[in-house]
């Protein structure tokens, strides 16, 4: 973890810390050494809760959210500072998009050096920890009723801020994050950013699954 951010440091140390027993026994039996090594232990998954006293399903959490605060951590060290992803936006959504008061030059989600994301949609704002991102993906080809604006989902408690109909990167928490619309909070929100791949891979996604925001 050298060269990252201090503050990128520190919280995946606490994040680490959270279950230090278990991170200990899964570092030790794939050899390990310091702050998790370099994950390779996620090979060992399958084989490791008998030998490290914890449930698969755990270990299983436990790495993902090590491996997004790493990789996060490794994009903002590439930058050295905070990293802004804007909005790709459709200009035909523009009479939909207005009422919002969406600032295109300002607007869209703000990786911080200081471990946050940040992510604006003209009155609206999401703002939660990098800590307590889960992992990200793509989709894809939506139905721009159901996706250009701010957007509940009608199928779960998801939250868009969308701009086009084309594609997202959803993002997934750990702990429900609040927004004006629902103040209980959303398990996950997509957002139509311009560069997609850029902000998924920093968030810790590595694939890409079908489907469509609902709201």
């Amino acid at each position: 973890m050298r060269g990252l951010a201090p503050a990128v440091v520190e919280a995946a140390d606490r994040a680490l810390a959270e279950s230090s027993v278990e991170l200990a026994g899964v570092a030790q039996y794939a050899g390990s050494v310091g702050h998790f090594g370099s994950l390779g232990a996620v090979a060992f998954l399958p084989d490791c809760p008998t030998a490290c006293g914890t449930s698969e399903t755990d270990l299983a959490t436990m790495v993902r959210r090590a491996r997004v605060i790493l990789r996060m951590g490794e994009a903002i060290a590439v930058t050295g500072m905070t990293e802004h992803f804007g909005y790709d936006i459709d200009k035909r959504y523009l009479p939909v998009l207005l009422p919002f008061l969406l600032r295109p030059s300002k607007d869209g989600v703000t990786l911080t050096d200081e471990g946050s994301l940040i992510a604006t949609f003209g009155l609206f704002k999401v703002v939660t920890p990098l800590t307590n991102i889960i992992g990200a993906h793509i989709t894809r080809n939506y139905r721009w009723w159901t996706a250009v604006g701010v957007r509940l989902s009608r199928a779960d408690d998801g939250l868009t801020f969308g701009t086009n109909n084309r594609a997202g990167v959803c993002i997934h928490f750990e702990e429900k994050v609040p927004s004006r619309l629902r103040r209980s909070g959303h398990s996950a929100l997509t957002v139509t950013v311009a560069d997609l791949e850029k902000l998924m891979t920093a968030l810790g996604g590595d694939d890409e699954q079908p489907g469509t925001p609902s709201p």
